[in-house]
């Protein structure tokens, strides 16, 4: 597996580089800010940030993935990094340009990330099924960097890189772009306050359901927020979206199976039974079932 095409720069830095310690994998940032930033306005942008008495030495990052999927080399990739806090030591670091806290980067971004994930895994022999492959920058340091939506879709870039290093060429139709909800604030009206609304409702916070972000919609998501131990700011964002998503499946869960309403179809000691009788015999009936799933659960894992 050939590395992709990367335009190819060579910048003056205020200092010398040093080497890494390892290179253990790649780490991912977005650029927070226009889609039409490119690698030169990043690398004068950290040259100039002062930062503890100091200047920076300049472009903290290796690669820089614009939104038509060209790859820049920034900083030279043999060099410690300036991008993740101790991930420096130990990963290189690409940004993709743009804001990727509540929707995604454009395909030909993607694919040019996965492309160049699956040229470095082969160049420098990292196991593209371990996540320490590819990493959010939040991995290494309390950021939302690479935004929710970016960080969220990681793993489908690791698994599409893994298949161009096996000669595949995987596509969106096979990987799609997930959905990503819409940050909802008061004044909202759209479809999705509803579905909040509604999902309100069934967590057991009382709110009208009417399709309008008001004050008292805020109210319950903070309400809500403070329960899940999220910040309580009354805005939906894909962390409270995620947090609503994993309450609601915890309730469903909890509900169990639905038993059937026809009469005949309800549970009766069979003839000639008495009631005890019947529910010790249904009761090793189940552990018996059980026994075999766990037995089938330790076959799969062998």
């Amino acid at each position: 597996m050939a590395m992709p095409p990367i335009v190819e720069r060579t910048y003056s830095f205020r200092r010398g580089l040093g080497p890494r310690r390892a290179t253990h994998g790649l780490t991912v940032h977005h650029s927070a800010g226009s889609v039409s930033v490119t690698a030169d306005d990043i690398h004068v942008m950290h040259r100039n940030r002062l930062e503890g008495g100091s200047y920076w030495s300049g472009i903290g990052y290796h690669f820089v993935i614009t939104p038509d999927g060209t790859i820049t080399r920034g900083r030279p990739e043999w060099a410690r990094g300036a991008h993740a806090g101790p991930g420096n030591d130990t990963h290189l670091g690409v940004c993709v340009v743009g804001t990727y806290t509540h929707h995604l980067p454009t395909e030909r971004a993607l694919r040019s990330l996965a492309r160049l994930l699956a040229g470095l895994a082969e160049k420098y022999a990292w196991d593209l099924s371990h996540k320490v492959s590819v990493t959010p920058h939040s991995y290494h340091m309390s950021t939302a960097c690479p935004g929710d939506a970016l960080r969220a879709y990681l793993p489908t870039i690791r698994a599409m890189a893994k298949a161009i290093a096996a000669g595949q060429d995987p596509s969106f139709d096979d990987n799609p772009l997930p959905e990503v909800k819409p940050v909802l604030t008061v004044g909202a009206r759209v479809p999705e306050v509803r579905e909040l609304q509604q999902t309100l409702v069934e967590l057991g916070i009382e709110v009208e359901v009417d399709g309008d972000f008001g004050p008292e919609t805020k109210a319950a998501v903070q309400e809500f927020q403070g329960r899940s131990g999220l910040v309580r700011d009354g805005i939906v964002g894909p962390r409270t979206w995620e947090a609503l998503d994993e309450a609601l499946g915890r309730v469903h869960e909890e509900d169990g199976p639905v038993l059937p309403d026809d009469e005949d179809e309800q549970w009766a000691p069979d003839e000639g039974e008495d009631e005890q009788e019947s529910i010790s015999k249904r009761m090793r009936d189940l552990l018996v079932g059980l026994i075999e799933i766990a037995d089938e659960l330790e076959e799969e894992r062998a």
